[in-house]
C-alpha cells in the first residue's frame, strides 16, 4: 500500500490506512489495515482497523495515543473518491478507542500537538472528480480527554498540503497551497502560523 499514515503510541510504531491496487487494472482501493511494530520489531495487526479506509490524511502521537484523521477514501473501486472527517485513535495495546469526528471533511490537512492539546488545520474539502482545487482555513482543537475546544482562530488563508510541527508552547502550521477565489489552481505559500494554548 501507499500513502499510508504513521504515528506512535508508547509501545508501538503504527502504520495505518493507505491504498492498494484493486481487482481491475489501474484500479486503486483504500484500506483500513492497521499494523504496529514494537521495540523488538515484531509486527502485530490491530483487531479493529481504521473507522474509514483512508489515505492522504494526517497522523500524530497525542499523549499515549496514535491519532489518524481526515483523508480520502474509495473503498468501492473506482466509483469516485469521498473525503473523510473521521478520526481514529489507537492505544498502547493497539486497541481502537473513540475519538470525535472532525467538524469538516478534509484531506491533505496537518496536525500538531502542544501541551495537552492536539490541533488539526487546513486541508482540502473537495473531491478530485470536481476538477477544481479548493482548501479550508479551519483549525480544530481537542484536549487530552478528546473533548473539542472552541474559540480558536482559523488560519489566515485557506490552505492545503501544509505541515504541522511544535516547539515550546507553540503549534506551528506552515507552507502548503492556498486557495485564491477565482483561481482554478492553488498557489504555493511559505506562510507559517503559530498557535499557543498553554
Amino acid at each position: 500500500r501507499k500513502h499510508s499514515m504513521g504515528a506512535s503510541t508508547d509501545t508501538y510504531a503504527i502504520i495505518a490506512g493507505g491504498h492498494v491496487m484493486g481487482r481491475y487494472s489501474g484500479d486503486e482501493v483504500s484500506v483500513k489495515t492497521v499494523e504496529g511494530y514494537n521495540s523488538s520489531l515484531t509486527k502485530s495487526v490491530a483487531s479493529s482497523g481504521m473507522d474509514t479506509a483512508t489515505w492522504f490524511g494526517t497522523s500524530i502521537k497525542f499523549g499515549s495515543y496514535a491519532l489518524f484523521a481526515g483523508g480520502t477514501s474509495n473503498e468501492d473501486r473506482n466509483d469516485g473518491y469521498t473525503i473523510s472527517n473521521q478520526a481514529t485513535a489507537f492505544s498502547g495495546s493497539m486497541t481502537r478507542v473513540y475519538f470525535p469526528s472532525l467538524s469538516y471533511q478534509r484531506m491533505n490537512l496537518a496536525s500538531s500537538v502542544v501541551g495537552d492539546y492536539v490541533l488539526f488545520a487546513g486541508g482540502k474539502p473537495t473531491k478530485y472528480s470536481t476538477g477544481e482545487d479548493s482548501a479550508t482555513d479551519v483549525v480544530e482543537i481537542f484536549d487530552k480527554s478528546f473533548t473539542k475546544v472552541y474559540g480558536v482562530s482559523n488560519l489566515p488563508n485557506k490552505t492545503s498540503n501544509l505541515v504541522g510541527a511544535s516547539v515550546g508552547n507553540y503549534a506551528l502550521f506552515g507552507g502548503g497551497e492556498i486557495y485564491i477565489p477565482g483561481e482554478r489552481n492553488l498557489k504555493t505559500t511559505d506562510i507559517v502560523e503559530a498557535y499557543t494554548l498553554v
